[in-house]
């Protein structure tokens, strides 16, 4: 392989040749817990807590990379990093459509510092500014004074359905090219678009192929990733989405494609309860749908023989008249959230009523700490508008965690090429420089 730092590696692979380790940051834990993550330096690197374990006895016979201790100040490295030292920075990311939380995500997977982001609503700035302490702005292009490694973005999907009003398909679809768009015109090493599985069928599926022409016009590859939160650890909705990864043409051509991501795929349940989301003092607030009267709990309360599974989520019956049939579902809080779209909510079976949960109990689902603002001042409705809006925390740090180790092993591999050219030219330099020497003694020893 090519040598990094001037010496030969041993390593097999450009991936295998950066080892993540001091620099990330343990996020979210397992059980949804903010707390360690929400309580890291300002420097944004802190080391795991508990022991440093020892070494694996495979890792002994590895080359050692040296690098260069990196200093973070409000996310942003000091200093020019130069060869392999710069392979282990921190990663910048910009998010576009930044009220939809996904720094989140991408700062609990570690690795990151906030570069920037950019949204219409002055809320959603606000909030962005004091989470990332960065100055976002309301244009549509990615604003960044130093070129981005990676630019996030969760455009609006409502109008890319089926059965969409014209005027809102066709502003959907110009709002999804015009951000696919800045992420090119931006040359970020990758850009990550998440959306809804209805961005592959909109427009007869005219929209897919207007932004693979685009990029492939850019110099990007198109990649898709389909998950959904239930089937990663911690993940507590059935919620299916698609991400859109673009993957510039040199990255691409030094790595190969991005890894698949590692889900469970049956058998072993990680996801968490929608009964660990509830707020105990948030029984009075939720909304009910039915009247508790003492000759009949629950009016109007079809149940099931027994529940019925879908995906990890538990449906327990229906309510309403008969005559709806199965349009008015009730669902279990020990299992996942069920899939639903942003225009429906969902009914729960708590405390022998049926209920629907709060903004901030939907909030807890989706990811977000109990520290983030969702707007609950502005009221309910509101604030359960942007909670629908947002992706999965969890499903987020998924793909940010594997964009991660991906992209340091593609910088791996261009610097490899780098130094291995620089050194091919060099080499040639120095035999040029000799054989004029040889040219110039030659003619004088002819004279």
């Amino acid at each position: 392989g090519a040598a990094l730092g001037g010496r030969r590696s041993r390593r097999r692979s450009p991936t295998a040749a950066v080892r993540w380790g001091e620099a990330s940051n343990p996020g979210p834990l397992g059980d949804g817990s903010f707390a360690e993550w929400r309580e890291r330096p300002k420097s944004g690197m802190r080391p795991p807590a508990g022991p440093t374990p020892a070494p694996a006895a495979e890792e002994e016979e590895l080359e050692h990379i040296e690098t260069t201790e990196v200093a973070v100040e409000v996310g942003a490295p000091k200093g020019a990093l130069r060869g392999t030292a710069a392979l282990r920075r921190p990663l910048s990311a910009y998010f576009s459509f930044c009220g939809r939380y996904m720094d989140l995500g991408v700062v609990g997977a570690g690795g990151y510092f906030v570069a920037g982001g950019n949204d219409t609503s002055p809320f959603s700035r606000e909030n962005l500014a004091r989470r990332c302490r960065v100055e976002p702005t309301a244009s549509r292009e990615v604003g960044a004074a130093e070129p981005v490694d990676v630019v996030f973005a969760a455009p609006p999907s409502r109008g890319l359905e089926a059965g969409a009003a014209i005027g809102a398909a066709l502003h959907a679809s110009s709002l999804y090219l015009s951000t696919c768009s800045a992420i090119f015109e931006a040359k970020a090493a990758i850009g990550v678009v998440e959306s809804d599985w209805s961005m592959v069928t909109a427009g007869a599926g005219g929209l897919l192929s207007k932004v693979r022409k685009l990029a492939l016009a850019r110099g990007y590859t198109i990649h898709h990733r389909l998950v959904s939160p239930h089937r990663l650890v911690g993940g507590s909705e059935v919620r299916s989405r698609l991400y859109l990864i673009f993957v510039r043409d040199d990255v691409q051509s030094a790595v190969g494609d991005p890894p698949l991501l590692t889900t469970s795929t049956g058998g072993r349940e990680v996801h968490r309860p929608v009964s660990a989301s509830l707020v105990p003092e948030a029984g009075p607030l939720r909304q009910r749908v039915t009247r508790r009267l003492d000759t009949c709990p629950l009016t109007n309360f079809r149940p099931l023989v027994a529940p019925r599974r879908v995906g990890a989520a538990r449906l327990l019956g229906y309510y309403g008249r008969e005559a709806d049939g199965v349009k008015n579902q009730v669902w279990s809080i020990h299992g996942a959230a069920p899939p639903n779209d942003s225009n429906s909510q969902s009914v729960y079976y708590v405390g022998g009523e049926l209920v629907r949960l709060t903004a901030r109990e939907e909030a807890r689902l989706r990811g977000l700490p109990d520290g983030v603002d969702i707007g609950e001042a502005k009221g309910e409705r509101y604030a359960k508008e942007r909670v629908r809006a947002a992706p999965s925390v969890v499903s987020v740090q998924a793909v940010a965690s594997m964009l991660r180790d991906y992209l340091h092993g593609g910088l791996a591999a261009l610097e490899a090429q780098r130094e291995a050219r620089e050194a091919s030219e060099a080499a040639g330099a120095e035999s040029k420089g000799e054989l004029d020497d040889d040219g110039h003694s030659e003619g004088r020893l002819t004279m």
